[in-house]
């Protein structure tokens, strides 16, 4: 019956620690759009992120989605809080678009200095 909760406990602890990574504070360097309309914008992480890809000659590329306006330049340094994008968020994507990013992302706070 220990055993039995022992391993109970290390799959919640397990499951806990997996989200927080997904809320810790990153660093990327905006790229730009993936395609004309619809989703995010294309960000260069500042390390290597499960899910993130080589994109255009960039390395640890994800799409970031809810970026504020004053930080969507090119070449923009960010820090920003995220969680994985639901279904509902992707929006509509248009047929011009590269669609090999495969990590998408939900950014809930920006801050172009620090850590939110």
């Amino acid at each position: 019956m220990k055993r039995i909760l022992f391993f109970y406990l290390c799959i919640l602890a397990l499951f806990s620690s997996c989200e927080e990574i997904d809320s810790q504070c990153m660093k990327g360097e905006v790229i730009g759009e993936i395609r004309s309309a619809g989703g995010g914008l294309a960000v260069s992480l500042d390390r290597n992120h499960e899910g993130a890809v080589n994109w255009q000659g960039e390395n640890n590329v994800i799409e970031l989605l809810n970026i504020p306006g004053i930080y969507q330049s090119p070449g923009t340094t960010i820090y920003f809080t995220s969680r994985p994008a639901n279904s509902d968020e992707l929006g509509p994507v248009t047929a011009d678009g590269d669609e090999s990013i495969e990590l998408v992302l939900y950014g809930l706070e920006f801050n172009s200095d620090e850590c939110p």
